[in-house]
């Protein structure tokens, strides 16, 4: 399954079933929901804007079909939460 998500949370394409959004307006954090179970899969994401810039996942809290994403990027010696369009990809393996 997969989903690439746009700068403002809004689903640019995906897996039947996938959705997305900008978990309440919080910079950097989405959620992205499946029609299924996704909590024992495995999530890569990735962000194609340049160095400086990274993403992270891990299961959705309180929602077993869905993957959290945060995104950031470097200022300095520190991190920023931003906005920014990714690709996430989600691999269950057969139980």
């Amino acid at each position: 399954m997969g989903a690439v998500v746009n700068v403002d949370g809004s689903l640019d394409r995906g897996t039947a079933g996938a959705s997305s959004f900008l978990i309440g307006g919080i910079t950097g954090n989405y959620e992205i929901g499946f029609d299924r179970d996704v909590s024992h899969c495995y999530y890569s994401v990735s962000i194609s804007n340049g160095p400086g810039y990274f993403a992270f996942t891990q299961e959705r809290f309180g929602n077993p079909n869905a993957v959290f994403v945060g995104t950031h990027r470097m200022s300095g010696t520190s991190t920023v939460a931003t906005n920014v369009k990714f690709r996430l990809i989600v691999f269950c393996p057969a139980s």
